[in-house]
């Protein structure tokens, strides 16, 4: 009896011991360098803040035992696991070119991927163009879009505006006070008015319609429309001279009127007849704008520059050489007849107007300029 009773005391003490016997089973702490493990922390770290710790080489003891809370548990690092996102989740396609970024879609682009978009850069519109298309890129850096035109220059701008930085012309001014008319500039001159270009229409004293042409030395005009203009005097003459043969100037019943064509002596006229679409003439003329010269007017034809004559006719055509003899309307020193001009040599010569032996001459009209 006493035998089986030590033996089972010496089983309960040895239940007791065995504690004692295992050690501590708290956990020893932080592995040393060499544990060839991360550790959980490492790993949560990761997910949380993209911070990477090397995993330490060959394992050894740890030195000393763990400190509270530095270990991560499983569920903690679950918690930091991305989550799959197939609605707003990127794509390649919305990730700069050269750039990574770890694909959250499960629909084959899960995991770190690479971006296919490409870099924006400055961008310039066509020309004249009223919008800047962007072309599809990311864009940082502050990049521009620029809009150019080529109408944007300063001979485009008025006179005291800047317009992008372009500084108007000082020759771009408001017209639209000004009221100067053809004849009031001299033919070489120009001026905008009401915001047109003007061309002068003058020389000296002289206006001439535009689109002529000058004889050699600028004396005559020729006015395109069958006349000649005489710059010195203004005075406008019919340019082909063969629009009549010679005619005879008499009057009924031994009338004597001076200067004609004028009241009842209009009706023996034939420069009554002349006018715009007669005699080539296009100049707007009417009845009664075309007469014969005075001896003065017909003979300044021939003086000074560029004077004429058979043998020089200058713009004009037509003219009569020997017998050519013109008429005027000056009145002679002999009754009944008028002075005439001979354009063969310059010689003045008297007329008849008597009724009974009528002298025959040509015509060489004359009007005042329109």
């Amino acid at each position: 009896m006493k035998t089986f009773t030590r033996f089972i005391l010496l089983l309960a003490l040895a239940a007791i011991a065995i504690p004692a016997l295992a050690g501590s089973l708290t956990p020893p702490g932080l592995p040393a360098n060499g544990s060839g493990m991360p550790t959980t922390r490492a790993i949560f770290q990761q997910l949380s803040s993209g911070q990477v710790t090397a995993i330490p080489g060959t394992f050894q003891e740890p030195s000393a035992g763990p400190t509270t809370g530095t270990g991560r548990s499983l569920a903690e690092i679950k918690a930091k696991l991305p989550v799959a996102d197939n609605v707003n989740g990127a794509t390649a396609s919305d990730v700069l070119s050269g750039k990574t970024f770890w694909g959250l879609r499960t629909d084959g682009t899960w995991g770190v991927k690479s971006g296919t978009v490409a870099a924006g850069a400055n961008v310039t519109g066509a020309s004249g163009s009223l919008t800047v298309t962007i072309p599809d890129g990311l864009y940082s850096g502050g990049k521009s879009a620029t809009a150019v035109d080529g109408n944007l220059v300063s001979g485009n701008i008025k006179a005291g505006a800047t317009i992008f930085g372009v500084i108007g012309n000082t020759n771009v001014v408001d017209t639209t006070s000004r009221s100067a008319a053809a004849n009031d500039l001299q033919l070489d001159k120009k001026a905008w008015v009401a915001g047109s270009e003007l061309s002068g229409s003058r020389v000296g004293g002289v206006t001439l319609k535009p689109g002529g042409s000058f004889s050699a030395e600028g004396r005559w005009y020729d006015n395109n429309d069958g006349t000649i203009t005489d710059t010195t005097t203004g005075l406008v003459w019919l340019k082909d001279l063969s629009w009549k043969g010679s005619v005879a100037f008499a009057y009924p019943s031994g009338q004597y009127c001076l200067p004609f064509p004028v009241g009842e002596c209009d009706s023996f006229s034939l420069l009554t007849s002349l006018q715009n679409g007669v005699g080539g003439l296009s100049d707007g003329s009417a009845t009664g704008d075309w007469r014969m010269p005075l001896l003065k007017e017909l003979q300044s034809l021939m003086t000074g520059v560029e004077p004429v004559s058979y043998a020089a006719q200058q713009l004009f055509v037509g003219i009569v050489g020997v017998g050519g003899r013109y008429w005027t309307t000056t009145k002679s020193n002999y009754q009944g007849s008028v002075y005439g001009v001979d354009f063969s040599d310059g010689g003045v010569l008297v007329m008849s107007l008597e009724t009974m032996s009528p002298y025959k001459g040509y015509l060489f009209p004359v009007r005042s300029g329109l």
